[in-house]
């Protein structure tokens, strides 16, 4: 039986999630379940702690980075997945083929990653935004889905272009 990541520490299925109760309920779920509690078990409760156990790390770990979050959340509403649709706006392929460009610029670099986080907060907030649409109709989210795909593939596209210009560091 699938179980999200919403259910498995006990969270409200929404992009929203208060990170000081995720931790908290994090914390709680792990002491119960965790390996070293139930050492003294038999072999079928140890094996079944260390699932659990890693379930929950999942579970943890996708809440508590935006862009997975907002992937899991967009799996559970039913949209599309990042191999499913790849597309991108033509103008957001352009600026990373601009951005791309600055980027062989060993000067420009510092104030391209300031850019690229500004550009990654703002698609956050763009992201946030589109899940924040409670009650409406079923016609209307499967455009809203649309809309979030095309959001997340591009804060793939910045992100991945963040981790390269920090790892050339």
């Amino acid at each position: 039986m699938f179980v999200s990541a919403f259910e498995r520490l006990g969270l409200p299925a929404q992009y929203a999630v208060d990170s000081e109760l995720l931790e908290r309920l994090y914390l709680e779920k792990s002491r119960l379940c965790h390996p070293d509690h139930n050492a003294q078990s038999g072999s079928e409760t140890l094996a079944l702690a260390l699932s659990d156990s890693a379930a929950l790390n999942e579970a943890h770990s996708v809440l508590a980075d935006p862009l997975r979050r907002a992937e899991h959340l967009l799996a559970l509403w039913g949209g599309p997945d990042a191999s499913a649709d790849k597309r991108q706006p033509p103008e957001f392929l352009e600026k990373m083929l601009d951005w791309r460009e600055e980027a062989e610029n060993p000067a420009a670099r510092e104030t391209l990653l300031s850019r690229l986080e500004i550009e990654r907060s703002e698609l956050l907030k763009w992201i946030f935004e589109q899940f924040a649409h409670p009650g409406e109709v079923p016609s209307d989210r499967v455009v809203r889905m649309k809309e979030i795909r095309l959001l997340l593939n591009q804060l793939r596209s910045v992100q991945g272009l963040l981790r390269e210009l920090e790892d050339s560091y």
